[in-house]
């Protein structure tokens, strides 16, 4: 029976001790001692009393045993902190939660520490300094064993595998933290690569040293920092990105290397062409780009070819709100001025030459309407004003025309003006009716 359970104790840090019976191997052969997130399961050896039994649950998964019979009994683990029963034919029952005493497990580190009582032969110490000795949790294969993660201000790429094996754990640019679960003493590589502009300067936490290139033993769970930076010899220009409104939103670059909130800037090299991205959360609207970016819409490019700041604006809305836009038709000339949304016909349409001066739409909360101000025969588009940023073009007839974008966040009016066309191959005259009464 003791040969089913491989365990997941250390293979070196795997002793206890016991002034009357001597060592307790927790990883011995033909047996060992599993430990899982809330009881433990197994046998360990004691060199003078033989095998101690953990608990009676045999199959893993979850299990708390209530210790109130001779088949229930077994070692519960709370959080690190273990209460219940072990069992030994020699020497009886073994407390893990005495008075005056009591084990635990480090989450972190997975050393046992403290110690249990045994009814015939008094503590077992599970840890001590001098002589050295303990016993150590390693981890169960399938947890996430080895995490890498980035900082500084700089991008780059994190590797790590077996050795003689394929890359198992990629982490690039785009990422900022990444986990891959490794047999327990598994001998991993990790290896950092700066991208082009940026340098590599150093590991933290688990990982140690200045080569870009370490090896670690994954016998408990292990964090791995690499710290990149700009390298100051490169040509380099910071993009920085702000959100403004009384919405929420996202802004991320195509790259990854900003995802805003959480990290707002990033260094490119300079003229190159970065895409941003404004996301609104649920139930917000995205109202456009200021500063160094500009437009409606949700993804802009910018170029690095200096220090840029874009703002992206996000305003909170009810989609179930209606909200009116009103254009207005006037100056005098003749035009029409349409209102559309994408993918449906117009449904905003004010036509000077049938005597239109202004006309109405409702539309629901975020719509965004594309206006358009095309005069007639002989006139232009002279003037707008109101709530539309209208931009001026000529059409192919050499009239000039404006078009406006509007998100209905709120009730909008908008005014476009026409004028006549100025052309020297055309000559108005005035003609005027006089009425008598």
């Amino acid at each position: 029976m003791q040969g089913a359970f491989a365990g997941n104790i250390g293979t070196s840090d795997k002793y206890a001790w016991n002034t009357n019976s001597g060592w307790v191997n927790f990883n011995p052969a033909n047996g060992g001692v599993t430990v899982y997130a809330d009881h433990l399961e197994g046998y360990a050896w004691s060199e003078n009393v033989g095998w101690i039994r953990l608990g009676t649950h045999e199959s893993g998964g979850t299990h708390n045993y209530t210790n109130n019979s001779n088949t229930t009994y077994g070692v519960n683990n709370n959080s690190g902190t273990l209460s219940g029963y072990g069992w030994s034919t020699s020497v009886g029952w073994i407390k893990f939660n005495p008075t005056n005493g009591g084990v635990t497990i480090n989450a972190t580190t997975g050393d046992f520490d403290g110690y249990a009582w045994a009814e015939n032969v008094g503590w077992i110490h599970f840890q001590n300094a001098n002589p050295a000795y303990k016993v150590k949790q390693r981890l169960l294969p399938n947890e996430g064993s080895l995490k890498v993660i980035k900082t500084g201000d700089g991008r780059g790429t994190i590797r790590a595998k077996i050795k003689g094996e394929s890359w198992t754990l990629i982490c690039k640019s785009a990422c900022q933290q990444a986990s891959y679960d490794y047999a327990p003493d598994s001998e991993v590589i990790v290896s950092a690569y700066p991208e082009k502009g940026f340098t590599f300067n150093g590991w933290g936490d688990d990982c140690t040293g200045a080569n870009r290139k370490t090896t670690l033993t994954i016998d408990t769970a292990k964090t791995c920092t690499a710290q990149f930076e700009p390298d100051d010899s490169a040509n380099l220009n910071l993009l920085t990105v702000n959100q403004d409104g009384t919405g929420n939103g996202t802004i991320t670059t195509s790259d990854g290397s900003i995802n805003c909130g959480s990290n707002c800037s990033a260094f490119y090299m300079a003229d190159k062409k970065v895409r941003l991205k404004a996301i609104p959360a649920a139930s917000n609207l995205f109202m456009g780009w200021s500063g160094d970016c500009s437009g409606l819409n949700t993804s802009v490019r910018v170029t690095m070819d200096a220090a840029k700041s874009c703002t992206a604006t996000f305003k909170a809305h009810n989609i179930n709100d209606m909200f009116t836009l009103t254009v207005n038709n006037g100056g005098d000339g003749l035009g029409t001025i349409s209102g559309r949304v994408k993918g449906e016909k117009n449904r905003l349409i004010c036509k000077g030459k049938k005597g239109c001066k202004q006309a109405q739409h409702e539309y629901t909360s975020g719509t965004k309407v594309i206006l358009s101000a095309i005069p007639n025969a002989g006139f232009e588009f002279t003037a707008g004003s109101g709530d539309c940023p209208w931009e001026r073009d000529v059409d192919k007839k050499g009239r000039l025309r404006a078009s406006a974008t509007v998100i209905m966040a709120k009730a909008k009016e908008c005014s476009a003006n026409f004028g006549l066309k100025t052309d020297p191959n055309i000559t108005w005259h005035q003609f005027t009716v006089y009425t008598a009464g």
